[in-house]
């Protein structure tokens, strides 16, 4: 599935009542009000700047993504974003939603759309690039090369054999081990990853 499970985790706690089954999502209009709420409420430490977050995105099944495994320091500022933004009653609940994330994803386009700048979170915050220089070879993850945009530049490298991503026998899309490399204010990350598209 394209959305993770926290995704529904985080939209039902702002809202849903104690008892109700954590099922659902908010649409993508609700979920980037509560990503710019988040940015507002609970802006980055300069340790945070480069550490991950979920990425909106749109509801839009050809997006391409790329996630990364969370880390303790990622798991930290998804709890500290998710109390920033939800009701104190259910505040207790954003640990439990960290520690049940497998993937982060981070980075996300619109649809596949070329016109649109690609949306990276970090730190709290999202940050909208564009490439600059070539585009990626045929047969290359679209989200392969470099981009660069509100003082942030990322590049993509493919660090992985390409895998189709089926579902029952029919190719939705594909997957691959990337390296990103994030550089910030002089600040400089790289992190293993995994590009994906489709459904």
């Amino acid at each position: 599935m394209k959305h993770f499970a926290h995704i529904a985790v985080l939209a039902l706690l702002a809202v849903a009542a104690p008892g109700h089954a954590a099922q659902g999502r908010s649409d993508s209009k609700d979920r980037k009000a509560d990503a710019a709420g988040s940015n507002a409420s609970a802006p980055a430490a300069g340790s945070d700047r480069l550490v991950p977050n979920e990425a909106p995105g749109d509801d839009c099944a050809a997006d391409a993504r790329i996630g990364v495994v969370p880390d303790e320091p990622m798991r930290r500022l998804h709890v500290r974003l998710c109390e920033a933004r939800v009701q104190p009653a259910y505040r207790a609940r954003c640990g439990e939603s960290a520690r049940e994330l497998g993937s982060i994803p981070f980075v996300t386009d619109h649809c596949g759309s070329l016109d649109e700048p690609v949306e990276v979170a970090l730190g709290g915050r999202s940050y909208r690039l564009r490439r600059i220089g070539a585009e990626p070879a045929a047969g290359a993850p679209r989200l392969a090369g470099t981009f660069a945009g509100d003082g942030l530049r990322m590049q993509v490298k493919p660090a992985g054999a390409i895998r189709e991503r089926l579902d029952e026998g029919e190719a939705i899309g594909i997957e691959q081990e990337v390296t990103v490399t994030l550089s910030l204010d002089g600040a400089k990350r790289t992190l293993p990853a995994v590009y994906s598209d489709g459904p």
